[in-house]
This record gives structure tokens, sequence and C-alpha cells, in this order.
């Protein structure tokens, strides 16, 4: 389809959700909110920025067909990658038994490290002694649920 040409009966290839439901031929846009809950379909947008969804119709197209929406050009990827990018939570790392470390654990004692893998710190009892010992490993080449286990 001509991303150019808009479509009979509308004015823009962009569609409002109501819209986009007519042209999937629903009964209500309640199917087209509940596609873009479940990740089914993305919106190209939202109408000034907070208002309705947008469609474009290329990804009601795809959705119709049953593609997933990742799985489509690279129209909106760059706008979505930079918002994604602003929104994305920076790390703290915090210099903590002589590693760059997230502030708090990924699971009970397991820490990510900022170079990569994981840091583990547990308390064990020496046989040799019958005393606790703490023990603390770093782990590059391991995840979070690897070193847990």
């Amino acid at each position: 389809m001509d991303p150019q040409r808009p479509l009979p009966g509308f004015e823009s290839p962009y569609l409002t959700t109501s819209q986009a439901a007519e042209y999937c031929r629903f009964k209500t846009p309640g199917a087209i909110r509940k596609a873009v809950m479940e990740g089914r379909l993305r919106s190209s947008g939202r109408r000034g920025g907070r208002g309705t969804h947008v469609f474009h119709v290329d990804d009601l197209e795809r959705f119709l067909c049953g593609a997933w929406p990742h799985a489509r050009g690279g129209r909106n990827d760059r706008v979505r990658l930079l918002d994604e990018e602003a929104t994305m939570k920076k790390i703290e790392w915090v210099n903590r038994y002589n590693y760059w470390i997230s502030p708090s654990p990924v699971m009970p004692g397991v820490w990510r490290r900022k170079e990569g893998g994981t840091v583990v710190r547990g308390r064990a009892v020496d046989p040799r002694t019958g005393k606790v010992r703490e023990v603390l490993k770093a782990r590059p080449e391991m995840d979070a649920a690897a070193a847990y286990g």
C-alpha cells in the first residue's frame, strides 16, 4: 500500500483507535485496545502526545496477518528507541566490597557487577573451626539465577 495515498473513507494513513477498529471490522474498539495492552499491536503514538492511540495502516495490516509488532520495518523504531532510552532508569553503581555493583541485590546475596557478571556474598560454617565465615565471590561469567542456584 502506498503510504502517501489516503484510504477510501479516511483522510490519512494514520487512524485513531475507533477508526482502526472500523478498518479491522471489529464491532468495538476494545479489541484494538486489548491487542495494544497484550503487546500484539503497537501504536504509532498518541494524538497530541496524550490522547487516543494512533495506528498506521501498515501496522494494522501486519496485525491482521498475525505478524508480531517487532517484525515490521524501521519507520518508527528509531523514535521508539529514543523514547525508551529517555524513560529507562539509570543505574547508579556503588563501590562495595572493592567491586562496582548495583545498589540493591537482584536476588538475596547476589548483586550485578558494572563490568558484567555478578558478585555473590554469603555466610557459611567453616568445618575446621566451626565458626561462621563470610564468603565473597565475583562471578564475571554468570547471571544472577546461575549464581544464586
